[in-house]
This record gives C-alpha cells, sequence and structure tokens, in this order.
C-alpha cells in the first residue's frame, strides 16, 4: 500500500511539474510571437507614417519650380496625391492664400495661418505630423502630413500638407492582422488619446 500510494503520489508530482514547465514554456512562447507581432506593426505604422511625410517633401521640393504658375502647382498638387491614401493635397502661403489641387470649398475668410497643420509646421520649421483635427473644407476627422514650403531661394514662404480622413487610417489599421486575425490594433498618440 505504502509503495502504491509512493509510485501515484510520483505520478502526479510529475504530471504537475511537467505540466508547470510546459506551461510556462508556451506561455514564453506566445509572449515571443505577440512581441513579434508588435515589432512588425509598428514598423509598418512608422513606415506608412515615413511614406506620407517622404510624399509631401517631394511634392514641396519638385512644385517650388512652379511657383509662379498657379494653375500648375494645382496641377501638380493634384498629380502628387496618386498614393490612394491622400484625400486632397495644398498649399497655405504666409500671405494667407491657398492652393488646393482639387476644387475644395472653404469658409469665408479662411486663413490657412491658424489651422494646426500650418501652426504645428511653422513652429518646428520641419516635417510634421498632425494630431487628428476637423478638416475646414469636408468636415472630416484628418490627420496630416506637412512641411515647409521654400521658393527657390530657401525661405519659407508657406506650408504644403496632404489630409489624410481617419478613416483612412482606419482603414490601413484594420488590415494589419495580429496573431492569426484574433488580436487587434490600435493607435494612440503621445498624450494616451
Amino acid at each position: 500500500l505504502y509503495i502504491t500510494t509512493a509510485v501515484v503520489f510520483f505520478i502526479i508530482l510529475s504530471g504537475k511539474t511537467n505540466y508547470i514547465y510546459f506551461r510556462k514554456q508556451m506561455l514564453r512562447d506566445i509572449d515571443e510571437i505577440l512581441e513579434g507581432n508588435l515589432k512588425a506593426t509598428v514598423n509598418l505604422i512608422q513606415v506608412w507614417i515615413r511614406e506620407k511625410t517622404y510624399l509631401v517633401n517631394v511634392s514641396a521640393e519638385t512644385i517650388k519650380n512652379t511657383i509662379g504658375d498657379r494653375k500648375a502647382v494645382m496641377g501638380d498638387l493634384k498629380s502628387y496625391k496618386i498614393d490612394g491614401d491622400t484625400d486632397v493635397m495644398y498649399i497655405g502661403y504666409a500671405n494667407k492664400e491657398m492652393v488646393s489641387g482639387d476644387d475644395i470649398s472653404l469658409p469665408e475668410g479662411y486663413d490657412p495661418t491658424i489651422r494646426p497643420w500650418y501652426v504645428k509646421t511653422m513652429e518646428k520649421k520641419d516635417v510634421t505630423f498632425t494630431e487628428p483635427y476637423v478638416d475646414a473644407s469636408s468636415g472630416n476627422i484628418v490627420v496630416s502630413p506637412a512641411t515647409p514650403f521654400k521658393n527657390s531661394a530657401g525661405d519659407i514662404i508657406g506650408v504644403l500638407a496632404a489630409d489624410i480622413t481617419l478613416n483612412k487610417m482606419v482603414e490601413k489599421i484594420n488590415a494589419i492582422k495580429v496573431y492569426n486575425g484574433s488580436g487587434y490594433v490600435f493607435l494612440l498618440d503621445g498624450n494616451g488619446v
């Protein structure tokens, strides 16, 4: 009876030890997979943001050569929003003039120099990506990659920006599959919003 009890106790103890070991190993493996998925997801979002900032930078560099020709500038702005994510590309000038590649309707007295994309970019004097804000022409919530717009002499004369609706960003983020589709991706700003 003592031997049988000892054998049963040993089997139970051995089974529990194996269970604990394999459970810890499985949890470590899951953590590694999730961490890999997280890094890949962060990388995808960072690449997407870099693409948008690159798009506005290249557009600004190219368009500065046609500054005197409003129609050419409008054509260039329209042609550079070919990426499928950009709703509209535009330039807000320091003299409060606004030029867009698309036919947009702006409210009476519209002043681009007080808009979030303009203010943030002029403060930084570098490429920026805005927080979400309400677009003045469409009423949609958008984010905007923006860059200082310089003339051929290198003087900043305004800001070139592009609108990307939050809906478009949500589409992009929802298309990312995490852990075989059982996980979710969400995007937060630096303030956790």
